[in-house]
């Protein structure tokens, strides 16, 4: 015999985004209507309640086989949608809810190490002892708004190179983004040597840790309850390298200028940035070298003339990458709040009635403030 009833779920509400840092975040509005399908005459149910759990995964536990060390589930809210034993009849019983995800929850996220998802999970409990389950896997993302443009100033001593490099506030794992580095101090100040870029390339770093607990079972591995052991891991998850497509010019101090178009590809699974109590923490840095070489250029020749004297250097600099979901429209659901009844102006004003075919207005139309008539 089947299921004497079955639990569905309508989502209502859009994408669950957080926007802004956690400890400034309002979070996110998740709301919807639970259906609760009686396939019988008659169903007497004795209680109905719904879970949003968080799912906490280890890829390196302290126990390699124990499914306690490897995953923990926390709880986040519970409806208690029936409390009481009612009979429910043929047919779909929806049950609206709704709930404010906290802004300083960790964003769903997948890396080298570990990983956090979010499940709303129903169960449904029968008079005849029937448990009727229901999961379903959400996702709660973090989006920063972009912000101006970040500039840093790196200097090479013993050289007179400096750069220049402006950076994006905010990066995308799924996408492209500009990088502008202009290098200055290129010609000795007697003009006769200068430096002359060879190759660059860029790599973007992902740092994942994550703290492995231990269950209660394999304590004794780490000397006593409660500790857990650091993970640490660096994996490269774009990079890319240039030995042409720049501009330069060896007047006066002379200059290098040079755009980049860096990025994370899909395929490469990049993690956004995250730093969680549960022991979590993933973050991104970019890394860029330039290679110069030195060389003699006497005064009267030719810009492309040179004789390489010295060896070649390595300048290598590195930034730190904001990484976050894309924002999408950029808005939180405080500040989509329809208007309220006091905002709504008085009625249309009323027709006009026919007396013996002649047209006499029952009342003057009122006078909006603003409007033209």
């Amino acid at each position: 015999m089947g299921n004497p009833a079955t639990v569905s779920m309508t989502l209502e509400s859009p994408p669950l985004v957080c926007y802004g840092h956690p400890k400034d975040s309002t979070g996110a509005l998740i709301s919807g209507l639970l259906h609760l399908g009686i396939h019988t005459q008659s169903l007497r149910v004795q209680s109905f309640k719904m879970d949003l759990q968080a799912e906490i995964l280890t890829r390196r536990p302290i126990a390699a086989h124990c499914p306690n060390c490897t995953a923990r589930t926390e709880d986040i809210h519970t409806w208690t949608i029936i409390s009481e034993p009612v009979t429910l009849v043929h047919g779909i019983n929806s049950y609206p809810f709704s709930y404010i995800i906290p802004g300083n929850l960790p964003a769903t996220n997948s890396n080298a190490l570990g990983r956090i998802r979010y499940f709303l999970k129903a169960v449904a409990l029968s008079a005849q002892g029937n448990e009727i389950r229901f999961s379903r896997e959400i996702q709660i993302s973090r989006a920063i708004l972009p912000g101006p443009e970040r500039h840093s100033v790196r200097i090479f001593p013993p050289t007179n190179l400096s750069a220049h490099v402006n950076l994006p506030h905010i990066v995308h794992p799924d996408g492209d983004f500009q990088l502008d580095i202009r290098l200055d101090g290129v010609m000795s100040p007697d003009k006769e040597t200068r430096w002359k870029l060879k190759k660059v390339s860029w790599r973007i770093d992902e740092s994942s840790k994550i703290i492995s607990p231990s269950c209660s079972h394999h304590q004794s591995k780490l000397c006593g309850n409660g500790k857990g052991m650091l993970h640490e891991d660096v994996c490269t998850v774009g990079s890319g390298e240039l030995k042409s497509g720049w501009k330069a010019d060896y007047s006066n101090s002379g200059r290098i200028e040079m755009e980049i178009i860096a990025g994370m590809p899909a395929h490469m699974n990049a993690a956004c940035d995250i730093e969680s109590a549960c022991g979590i923490k993933v973050s991104h840095n970019l890394v860029v070298e330039m290679i110069v070489a030195e060389e003699h250029c006497p005064k009267g020749t030719s810009n492309r003339l040179g004789t390489q004297v010295g060896a070649a250097r390595i300048l290598r600099m590195q930034f730190l990458l904001h990484v976050s979901a894309r924002a999408g429209l950029g808005i939180s659901w405080d500040e989509e709040q329809p208007p309220l009844y006091d905002n709504i102006p008085p009625g249309p004003p009323k027709y006009q009635t026919f007396i013996e075919g002649a047209v006499e207005p029952r009342e003057s139309p009122p006078v909006y403030e603003g409007i033209p008539m």
